[in-house]
């Protein structure tokens, strides 16, 4: 997993991001927040200075504060559509922002 958040780091080091708190940490930026899971079950992208986040990192591997059900988590990240899954990443769960 930190392979995979420091490769992601490399290849996007200024966009905003919002990560799973046990993730957040490991990332050093100003423009990042942390993702919460609505009582509904969804899981909202939220804003960084007024705009919505270009990228949101998730791991179900890891403890995930304020995501009660990070599989349903993940469901709603996957029918939302302003954001699409990235799949280079073998332990880290990355959406980005189709919609600009």
């Amino acid at each position: 997993l930190l392979k995979d958040i420091w490769d992601f780091d490399k290849k996007w080091p200024n966009a905003a991001l919002a990560v799973q708190s046990t993730i957040g940490p490991h990332l050093h930026r100003n423009a990042i927040t942390i993702m919460t899971q609505q009582n509904s079950g969804e899981c909202r992208a939220p804003h960084v200075n007024y705009l919505p986040v270009q990228f949101i990192l998730l791991s179900q591997n890891v403890g995930h504060y304020l995501i009660n059900n990070i599989e349903t988590c993940i469901q709603s990240l996957e029918d939302n559509p302003s954001y699409n899954r990235v799949n280079t990443f073998q332990h880290l769960v990355v959406y980005e922002r189709t919609i600009n």
